[in-house]
């Protein structure tokens, strides 16, 4: 018997397209234009990344209304798994992707970059 890290490939494959389709998009615009936070560019990557932490934060309310979540039909439970797992490490990329690479200044801002990491 084989044993792989893989569990799900087609998972896998999208998680590392995504993957290598923002970090082109980065350094095409990292080559062309600024990503900043707070332009057009920096704005998007951090929306993206805001709508996966939306999505993988619903990952732990499914747990708890799994009878109500089943009736609904709502997904498999290994689905609602792989969207936790590929979609926290993508939106760990958009938001390293949304500030630039850049460690945060001030109090506030650490604090923002702690609770979401």
């Amino acid at each position: 018997m084989k044993a792989s890290f893989v569990k799900s490939p087609g998972w896998f494959w999208a998680f590392l397209l995504a993957s290598l389709f923002f970090i082109v998009a980065y350094v095409a615009l990292v080559i062309f234009d600024e990503v900043t936070p707070g332009n057009l560019w920096g704005l998007t990557f951090g929306t993206v990344a805001t709508l996966l932490f939306v999505a993988v934060g619903l990952y732990g309310i499914r747990r708890h209304t799994m009878n109500k979540s089943s009736k609904l039909k709502l997904g498999t439970a290994h689905t609602w798994l792989q969207v936790h797992l590929y979609g926290g490490t993508l939106f760990l990329l958009l938001m390293f992707l949304h500030t630039g690479f850049a460690l945060p200044q001030g109090v506030f801002n650490w604090w923002l970059w702690c609770q979401s990491g």
